[in-house]
Formats: structure tokens, sequence, C-alpha cells
């Protein structure tokens, strides 16, 4: 059995053999410090915008006695109502972070100046935040594009081939996003498939609108490219383009009347077809 004395010799000899390795481990160490200094100053450089972009409470204060001031020239300051907390508190607060973005900002002031509106106020509803807090910048763009227009026209693109069967190439393609200058119009698929999730806008392909504005999509140079690689890649294969609408909900409507202004009738016509039996064929 091992004795005391035994013990501490052990823990001694271990004690002289942990600079052996230490000594052994400083170079690695130190080029792990130096890695860390570099991307730490990398980080902080591109943290640095942010004290700017995330707003104080009297900056939002400020701003926002302006712009709901501005939204609410033409109302009696009869009509003129202390807004609802449950959804000018969650507002101001998520106005901290929604600085970097114009669209989103103005959507935020609009809802506030709603519900100082006792005309309309009850269309302000707590609801309409959490939506806005989910909305990315290039969405926040797209959202007043349904303010006028009840539908868009969209395109899907499938593909048949004998060899793999039929398959999606791409959902819900529109010019959309080129039209409402977005910073990342390749994400129009995502965007559009939020946009649908917060219940704000809906895809039908059993309608479609008026024959040109398809003729005008697939002649942009997105699309046409799309094809174009995809008949050089599986040149066996036939391409199927689907049409149909993306048009704004019910709750769309609502939320467009309260955060962006007052929605109007679509400016394009609608006509229906019968459900085709092929899922790919329009």
């Amino acid at each position: 059995m091992e004795t005391a004395s035994n013990l501490a010799k052990s823990g001694a000899d271990l004690a002289k053999a942990v600079p052996v390795y230490d000594d052994l481990l400083q170079p690695a160490v130190k080029q792990l410090g130096t890695g860390l200094e570099t991307i730490t100053k990398a980080v902080n450089v591109a943290l640095a915008p942010l004290s700017a972009l995330v707003w104080g409470y009297d900056q939002i204060c400020v701003w926002l006695e302006a712009e709901v001031s501005k939204r609410l020239h033409d109302v009696s300051p009869q009509q003129v109502t202390v807004p609802d907390p449950h959804v000018v508190g969650p507002a101001v607060e998520a106005l901290r972070y929604a600085a970097g973005s114009e669209s989103l900002r103005d959507m935020f002031a609009q809802l506030i100046a709603t519900s100082m509106n006792a005309e309309v106020a009850g269309g302000a509803h707590p609801t309409f935040v959490e939506i806005l807090k989910q909305l990315s910048p290039d969405e926040a763009k797209l959202v007043p594009y349904f303010q006028s227009n009840t539908y868009y026209p969209i395109l899907s693109l499938h593909v048949d081939n004998p060899d793999f069967g039929q398959r999606t190439v791409m959902k819900h393609w529109s010019t959309l996003c080129i039209e409402a200058e977005c910073e990342f119009p390749g994400y129009a698929a995502a965007y559009y498939g939020n946009l649908e999730r917060l219940g704000l806008v809906e895809f039908d392909y059993r309608g479609e609108v008026e024959d040109e504005h398809y003729r005008e999509m697939q002649k942009h140079p997105a699309f046409a490219r799309l094809l174009n690689e995809l008949q050089d890649e599986e040149p066996q294969a036939t391409p199927v383009i689907e049409r149909g609408i993306m048009m704004r909900t019910m709750l769309g409507q609502m939320f467009i009347n309260a955060c962006v202004g007052e929605t109007t009738g679509s400016q394009v016509r609608v006509t229906h077809r019968a459900p085709s039996s092929d899922a790919f064929k329009p």
C-alpha cells in the first residue's frame, strides 16, 4: 500500500514535470492568443455601429413625437387619445432595435399613430407588434406593395425528368423583391414564405391574373437564366411553369391598415380555373 510519504513524493515529481509540458505548449498558446486578439479587433469593428443603431428611450421619444404628429396632422385634437399600453409599450421597446431600418421604423410609427386615433384605434392590435418584430428589413419593404395591390403574379418552376421523376426547382418566384429594391432579392422565396407564415399573404395556384404579367416575368433575365441553366443541365427533362397568385389575407389587410395606411382594391383582374389533375400543370 502506498504510504503518505510516497504520495507526497509522487506529487512533487508531477509538479516538476508540469513546467516541461507548459514550455512545450507555450508557442501554441501564444499563437492562439495572437489569433484571439486579431479576431477580437475584427469583432469590435463589426459591432461598433450597433451603438448608433440601438436607440435609447430619449432618442425614441424625440423621433416618435415628430413622426406620430406628422401622421396625425389631419386628425382633430379631440380624436387624439392615450394609446393602448399593450401596443405602444412593446412597440417602443422594439423600436430600440429597428433604428437601422426605415421601413420597420415607419410601420412602428404608423401603428402607434393608429393606436392614438380614437376613430381607428381598435385596429391597432397588439399582435401587430409581434408581427413587425418578426419581419426582416427586406420583408418590411414588401408589405406596403400590398396596400394598393391585392394580388401579385407568381411562378413556380418544376421539371419532369424521365430518369428522376418530377420535382420542384423553384417556388413562388416574383419580381416583387426587385421592384421593392430589396437588399437580398435572392432570398425572395424565403421572404414570401415568412409573410405567409405570419398570415399576411397566401398563395393560390388555382387562379391567375392577366396573361401579359406572366409573360413579362418569364422574360426577366433572372428567370430566363434559371430556365436556360436547367435545360443545359438536364436536356432530357421537360420544364413545367406553373402560374399562380400571391395575395394579401384579411389579417394582412388589417395589418396594412394599421401599420402602413388604408388598403385599396386590386389593380389586376383575377381569373380562376378548375384545379388540374396534374399538380405540376397550370
